[in-house]
């Protein structure tokens, strides 16, 4: 069956899907057989028992390299107007961009990848502040508790990718003049 899923396979609009697709898709149904709830310990990459699955799978990548669907096909970069608009937008010397830059770092961070969840951000989520230290912590939970949370970073991330210096000015003086993001 797995054979024939992997010589089959096509995209939405019926075409084959590139090479870092298809390797893509065969990484992700390894993970999803021996992630919980299956947790199989098999390995469709490595296991005997999936030789002649893995020799279908190397066929279909030649075929694809001949075809030469190998090659990523990238965004273009942002333009240069675009990256200055971008900085003013978010600079933290005024008080709307103070604002919107804490809003993009938290949301960023700890926010659910693309714009899943964005405008219902009332979850129990809060900022507390250290009054001996100019520490911020941030309360983040998932929009829907009992969706699996592997994709959301932890609050407890690394120093350098909490902006907490924006997070106090905003927290210690919030700028009267700065528009709020409204759920």
């Amino acid at each position: 069956m797995l054979r024939d899923f992997y010589a089959t396979v096509r995209n939405g609009k019926g075409e084959l899907y590139g090479l870092s697709s298809y390797i893509g898709l065969r990484a992700g149904l390894n993970r999803h057989i021996n992630d919980p709830p299956l947790s199989l310990s098999w390995s469709v990459l490595k296991d005997t028992e999936f030789t002649t699955c893995n020799n279908v799978f190397t066929g279909v990548v030649k075929m694809l390299r001949k075809k030469g669907l190998d090659t990523s096909v990238h965004h273009s970069s942002i333009t240069e107007d675009d990256f200055k608009a971008i900085k003013q937008v978010l600079d933290p010397k005024t008080p709307e961009g103070l604002v919107n830059k804490v809003w993009f770092d938290v949301h960023l961070h700890f926010r659910r990848r693309g714009n899943e969840g964005w405008t219902q951000d009332s979850t129990g989520q809060g900022v507390a502040e250290d009054p001996d230290e100019e520490r911020v912590t941030l309360n983040l939970t998932p929009c829907d508790p009992s969706e699996p949370t592997n994709n959301w970073q932890e609050a407890g991330t690394t120093e350098s990718q909490v902006p907490e210096t924006s997070t106090v000015q905003v927290l210690k003086a919030p700028p009267r003049e700065a528009v709020h993001h409204h759920r």
